[in-house]
């Protein structure tokens, strides 16, 4: 029943790294972070769908979601102003409408999705997550390259901590825990497609919020 809290103890070595590497970006993991958060609840849909995992008291969502969600949201802001040593600089004023451009860009697409096609949970977050990407990239054309990498450099460290769960930690994680019958049955190396695509739209969208909701733009 620790699996999953120890999953987040390997994603959090990343984020107190990246936190404790970069002072200037601690603002921005902190926002991001904290943002992030509330997708926690989320769990209370993916539980018992796609996958199944005890949690911590058994809740669900369980102390382990919301932490999950902290902890990724703050690693995915991060990893490529970090690796390439991008600074943050103010690019005019904030767009008062940002933010509800960024949460209709998200849940519109997840609620008709899930209302209109009944496509699993899984896939509906991965297709509203590009939707919403796509849009932000469409009124933020200079953030275009930092997404495609910064989903990239994520979904390769997402990918990595599967592994060690999977086949380091706990043999037999995936097997044991994800209603493989439900997906398509592709698989990297023991992980789900989806996972991956999952990774990658996560990474490609979170990199960019930050600079997105508050007009920030990257400088070297």
């Amino acid at each position: 029943m620790y699996e999953y809290i120890i999953g987040d103890l390997i994603i959090l070595i990343s984020w107190m790294f990246l936190f404790f590497n970069r002072k200037d970006l601690r603002k921005v993991m902190i926002f991001s972070s904290l943002l992030c958060t509330p997708l926690g609840f989320s769990d209370y849909f993916f539980l018992n769908d796609y996958w199944s995992i005890p949690t911590l008291f058994n809740l669900k969502p369980g102390i382990e979601s919301f932490l999950f969600a902290l902890l990724i949201g703050g690693v995915s802001s991060a990893l490529y102003k970090t690796i390439f040593k991008k600074k943050l600089v103010q690019n005019g004023e904030k767009n008062k409408y940002a933010l509800l451009i960024f949460l209709l860009s998200l849940t519109v697409p997840m609620i008709i999705l899930n209302l209109f096609f009944r496509l699993d949970l899984i896939y509906d977050g991965i297709i509203s997550m590009i939707i919403s990407t796509i849009l932000i990239l469409s009124m933020r054309k200079d953030l275009i390259k930092e997404s495609i990498i910064g989903g990239l450099l994520f979904v390769a460290v997402y990918f990595m901590g599967l592994l060690i769960l999977d086949k380091i930690l706990f043999p037999g994680f995936i097997l044991n825990y994800w209603n493989l019958d439900m997906l398509t049955g592709a698989m990297l190396f023991s992980i789900p497609l989806e996972e991956i695509l999952w990774g990658f739209s996560f990474g490609a969208l979170w990199s960019l919020v930050y600079e997105f909701l508050n007009n920030k733009r990257l400088s070297s």
